[in-house]
Formats: structure tokens, sequence, C-alpha cells
């Protein structure tokens, strides 16, 4: 019997629990000048970012990178009206005052 180890298809309520779940266990692992940096992509990020104020605070909220992953026109299932998902988010929080 062979298991599937990792999948990459998610449907929103389910990551955003599972991140939910993790992100305070995440948090204790970190050393005081700790970082986690969350790479997270198109309409999750808005919510994971809530979380991640959550557990961390929004003060601890460091940086919050984007990137253009494709060009919009490379996505044949995307028509030439729609924008198009074409950039991922890096969210950098700090444990505490002293990450930077």
């Amino acid at each position: 019997l062979e298991l599937r180890q990792y999948g990459d298809r998610w449907d929103g309520a389910s990551y955003l629990q599972f991140l939910a779940d993790r992100l305070p266990r995440m948090k204790a692992l970190l050393r005081p000048d700790g970082l986690l940096f969350l790479h997270v992509g198109g309409p999750a990020a808005a919510h994971a970012r809530l979380l991640c104020d959550e557990v961390f605070g929004g003060a601890r909220l460091l940086n919050e990178v984007s990137w253009v992953r494709q060009a919009a026109h490379s996505d044949r299932r995307q028509g030439a009206r729609h924008l198009g998902r074409i950039h991922d988010r890096l969210l950098i929080y700090g444990r505490t005052a002293e990450a930077r």
C-alpha cells in the first residue's frame, strides 16, 4: 500500500485551519530573536496574515514581500480579460521585539 505523503492542493478552509493549528507551535519553537518566513500564494495571503497577526501580534510583522512568479499570458487557462494570479507573498514575522 502506497500512501501519498505530500499534496499541494488545499481548499481554503482546511489550509487556514492547518495554519491556525500550527502557527502557535511554530512560534514556540523559535528563539526570542527568531523569524518565521511564511510563503503564501493568492487568495490565502490576507487570511494567513490575519492568523499570523493573531499569534505573533501585528507589531511583529517585519515585512511582506510580493513578487511576480509568471507572466499573466503564460497561463493558458486565463483569458486576455483576466488579471490572473501571478504573484506570491512572503510574510516575515519576528517572535519578539528582539527579532530584526
